[in-house]
């Protein structure tokens, strides 16, 4: 795993400082369980730059992206979306979708599922 793999390009850089704050609910109450070291000791960060893209939460430790599909960010649209994640995983990144509705409705599970994503990495 190279450690070139987050690049931060000023503008974007700068972006995704603006945009910390969470915009959403299911944003709010993910970040609640992720933030902390909450999630078996392990760092998540808020609005992270990866590569050239912006995820909604990243452990650098892990190289894993969470992304809320269908949050409201102002910096991409649906078609970036599918290009993202192809672009990500390639670099090495475990990338974990969910959707607004999953969130609000089954943090459980949702938290769960990134438990258990973690568990099976296989660079961790």
């Amino acid at each position: 795993m190279g450690t070139n793999l987050i690049t931060h390009v000023g503008c974007l850089a700068a972006l995704t400082r603006r945009f910390r704050i969470p915009t959403s609910p299911a944003e709010a109450l993910l970040w609640s369980e992720l933030k902390g070291r909450r999630l078996r000791g392990y760092r998540f960060e808020r609005r992270r730059q990866v590569d050239r893209y912006v995820v909604d939460f990243y452990c650098s430790e892990l190289h894993l992206a969470v992304d809320i599909v269908g949050a409201a960010t102002p910096w991409q649209g649906p078609c970036i979306d599918e290009e993202r994640t192809i672009r990500l995983r390639l670099s090495g990144v475990a990338f974990l979708p969910f959707a607004e509705e999953e969130i609000l409705y089954n943090l459980d599970g949702v938290v769960s599922r990134i438990r258990q994503a973690i568990r099976y990495l296989p660079w961790k």
